[in-house]
């Protein structure tokens, strides 16, 4: 029970909570414990009730201690978490140091109430227990304080509680090799030791060494006997359970490695050399034993590392080198020879190869430019008599004679037109100045824009222009040259279609490539001719349904522009059967 500044009794309960009684009006506010409320008093169970001059609440509970603000209503809660040792909080006591005092199941803390910081205390500390009873607490007039445990009263003046300054020296304890803890030897292996008194001694399955290991400020392990253990402790009753050990390897670790309550460390597999274990221990305050203890390390290097076998390797392999180097010299001066005479000869060779290709290349220029030269001769020959007929004859013939000849002459201009454009495309692809430029796009949607493009011309010949349902399709190529392809094999294909049939494109994606193919009801491709298509240095001639000319070039740059991009371009037809004009692309990750 409690009184606070404004008459009001505050009652803490065994289950009930915490209730606020106020005897001038006669209410009482019970505060109990909600679990879906964190601002909620901790526990039911209230052991202790202080406040503090800034009319702040502590209240110590069977769930940790709570500090209570009574005009809000609000629960704060301090456990484990927070630092405390215990969350049992039987009693709480102030000192003169803005500081609390709190009994638990565990030792007493000290919780400061500025910083919340606590330091815990058990019976390492000179406490008659770590177990205290609820109601067993006291503040004398003196400032003393009074806390009854299971096995009697502790008294003290918490002005006098000073930190632990002194840490005793950590000392080695133990050495193990291999697992096996390495003993003190006895007088038949004293020789063993003269040299080297810190030597590891291997006898009969067992490890020694000349002295106690607690002595020892050296060891030294052979190469074999690298896996090893060393136990340590800071030798002092009070401290020994509230001590925390620090260690570094000199040579091998680059920073402090903290053990906790662990007092030995263990290390496998190390390269022969010089190190230097330095091990230290820290109290509960804060402070470090000084000096730290040192333990020289040394592991004796196997015989293949020792100095006189590497000098041993060294010489032999120089003299291998050199005998190695001689033979090379005069392999490579023979290799030289042979090499010579065969860039000798494969430049004979390749010299005549150059002189053939650029022959053939010369006559397939000479035969294409006359197959060119033949091509434009005739729409420009057909243009010519045309225009002389409609000239000579202008006012003796009817509009439909003339609408007739204009026919003929836009044609031979369309003709003319298709044969310069792939000329031109075809020219600027050999001279490099078309850019191969790949990128991932929607080649679903490339299909559909030539769709659209060309159904004007397909339906003035009542021809039916599809593509096949599929769904997205994404492609890795130049986007313009593939969509040069399919432009003229979807022009052709309208070309020499018959009027009531079909032109469908069609998409299969495969696992690395998609096969576009352009399927026909035309009148097909004879197997003479099937050999000239997309070679430059045959004459190929074609008639469209509708009177259309064809002259080749255009499957020439499809076939360019396909190889460009990593693909492959065929062709199925047979004489009035269709075709089917094939060609792959990359697909897109």
């Amino acid at each position: 029970i409690h009184k606070d500044q404004s008459d009001n009794l505050w009652v803490g309960t065994y289950g009930g909570g915490l209730c606020m009684l106020d005897p001038d009006e006669g209410n009482c506010i019970n505060y109990s414990h909600d679990p879906e409320d964190p601002t909620t008093i901790s526990d039911n169970i209230v052991f202790s009730i202080y406040e503090d001059p800034q009319e702040r609440f502590w209240i110590g509970t069977n769930s940790g201690l709570n500090m209570f603000y009574p005009a809000t209503g609000s629960f704060r809660r301090f456990g484990v978490n927070e630092g405390l040792a215990n969350e049992v909080i039987y009693g709480v006591l102030p000192d003169n140091n803005n500081c609390i005092w709190l009994s638990t199941n565990l030792g007493i803390c000290r919780f400061n109430l500025e910083t919340f910081e606590v330091k815990n205390f058990d019976m390492n500390d000179g406490l008659q227990s770590n177990e205290f009873n609820g109601g067993s607490y006291h503040r004398g007039s003196s400032g003393k304080l009074y806390f009854g445990g299971v096995y009697g009263l502790n008294v003290f003046d918490p002005g006098t509680i000073e930190p632990v300054r002194i840490v005793p020296e950590v000392t080695l304890t133990k050495l193990e090799v291999l697992g096996k803890e390495v003993l003190i030897a006895g007088i038949d292996l004293e020789e063993e030791f003269e040299e080297h008194p810190g030597r590891i001694v291997e006898f009969e399955g067992d490890f020694y060494t000349s002295e106690n290991v607690t002595y020892m400020e050296e060891i030294i392990l052979d190469y074999r006997h690298r896996f090893f253990s060393v136990e340590f402790a800071a030798l002092n009753n009070l401290q020994s359970g509230d001590l925390h050990y620090s260690y570094i390897m000199e040579n091998l670790d680059t920073d402090w490695n903290n053990s906790g309550t662990r007092n030995y460390v263990s290390y496998t597999n190390m390269k022969a050399g010089n190190y230097l274990l330095k091990v230290v221990a820290e109290n509960t305050d804060g402070f470090q034993s000084d000096p730290p203890m040192l333990l020289r390390i040394v592991i004796t290097p196997p015989i293949w590392l020792s100095w006189w076998f590497i000098l041993l390797e060294v010489l032999f392999s120089t003299a291998i080198v050199v005998m190695i180097y001689i033979y090379l010299l005069k392999s490579r001066t023979n290799r030289l020879l042979k090499h010579q005479n065969q860039q000798i000869s494969q430049a004979n060779e390749a010299l005549r190869k150059s002189e053939k290709n650029l022959m053939e290349l010369n006559a397939t220029k000479d035969k294409f430019f006359s197959i060119i030269s033949h091509d434009l001769k005739n729409p420009f020959s057909s243009l010519l008599s045309i225009s002389d007929l409609m000239v000579e004859s202008f006012n003796d013939t009817d509009k439909e004679d003339h609408k007739a000849g204009f026919k003929k002459i836009n044609q031979s201009v369309k003709h003319l037109l298709d044969l310069l454009e792939n000329l031109l495309t075809w020219s600027q692809s050999q001279r490099g100045r078309i850019k191969y430029d790949p990128v991932k796009f929607n080649l679903s949607s490339l299909v559909q824009e030539n769709i659209n493009l060309h159904r004007l011309l397909a339906e003035k010949k009542g021809i039916m222009l599809l593509s096949s349902d599929q769904d997205e399709v994404y492609a890795y190529g130049d986007r313009d040259m593939i969509n040069s392809v399919i432009r003229n094999l979807v022009t052709n294909a309208v070309k020499f279609t018959d009027r009531d049939k079909k032109v469908e494109i069609q998409l299969k994606p495969g696992e690395k490539k998609i096969e576009v193919s352009i399927v026909d009801e035309g009148i097909g491709i004879s197997s003479e001719q099937l050999v000239k298509l997309f070679r430059i240095d045959e004459k190929f001639k074609s008639t469209g349904t509708a009177g259309e000319k064809g002259t080749g070039l255009g499957l020439i740059i499809c076939r360019e522009f396909v190889e460009k991009n990593g693909g492959e371009i065929t062709v199925q037809s047979a004489p009035g059967e269709g075709s089917v004009f094939s060609f792959t692309v990359p697909m897109a990750n």
